[in-house]
């Protein structure tokens, strides 16, 4: 879920619980008026009663909603991420083949820094299993990187220019779990409304065992270390679908 969406959800969730006390709240203070109870007891009943109403909510209605929108992303997503990555194969220089995933911030606490992992594919029988569990923190690893620095990064293997080594702060199971892959481009993905841009609400991953050379024209005098990497084809078509996907999110 992303940020914007939580929020509207969140104030929400908060205006209904507040409508249902409304009644209990003037129940509670009639009752306190007319001498039927005393101050303390009021309290006691409008924090209860209010505790018991949230909890309803939450469970009765809240969290159905969030299940059933993200079945409809889940849904939404198999297919636009196979269009996504038929489209980017259709403009790479050679025939390659590629998948493409959503990875969004999450965190376990209120007060945590971000971690990310897969939240949508095409299809999780092109993953392994420990892809699909593999998290990774602000700094750590192209979408770690994507994250921190706000602008889309593209990691290729250690046979050519750069690898995921110790500039991309990866731990041995990060490189282990991604060992074969040989071209990964994170692209972040902005709400239209925002315009700071400081901060993606998620990073479209684009990677495949592929070397990054079979995606572009190289003539003989020019080697990968000499092209700006964003000014590709299939990178610059990475940002116009994280744009598109800014707005479905």
């Amino acid at each position: 879920m992303t940020a914007g969406a939580s929020t509207n959800r969140s104030r929400r969730f908060v205006a209904s619980v507040l409508i249902s006390w409304v009644g209990v709240l003037v129940a509670i203070g009639l009752a306190y008026l007319t001498s039927k109870i005393s101050a303390g007891l009021a309290v006691v009943f409008g924090v209860v009663s209010i505790f018991l109403i949230a909890l309803g909510e939450f469970f009765l209605t809240y969290q159905p909603l969030l299940r059933y929108k993200e079945r409809q992303l889940t849904t939404f997503f198999t297919n636009h991420l196979r269009m996504i990555e038929n489209d980017i194969e259709s403009v790479a220089a050679g025939d390659v083949t590629l998948r493409a995933n959503i990875m969004r911030p999450t965190s376990d606490g209120w007060f945590e820094d971000p971690s990310f992992k897969i939240a949508y594919t095409h299809t999780e029988d092109e993953y392994e299993d420990e892809e699909l569990t593999l998290e990774f923190e602000s700094g750590q690893g192209c979408v770690g990187n994507v994250y921190r620095e706000a602008e889309q990064k593209v990691a290729i293997s250690p046979d050519h220019v750069e690898a995921w080594d110790s500039g991309w702060n990866t731990t041995e199971q990060h490189d282990r779990v991604t060992s074969h892959l040989n071209t990964i481009i994170g692209t972040p993905i902005y709400r239209p409304t925002d315009t700071d841009q400081s901060e993606p609400i998620a990073v479209l991953i684009v990677d495949s065992e592929q070397h990054f050379e079979d995606f572009v024209n190289l003539d003989e005098e020019t080697s990968l270390s000499k092209i700006e990497f964003k000014e590709t084809a299939v990178a610059e078509r990475a940002v116009e679908h994280a744009r598109d996907l800014g707005i479905l999110l």
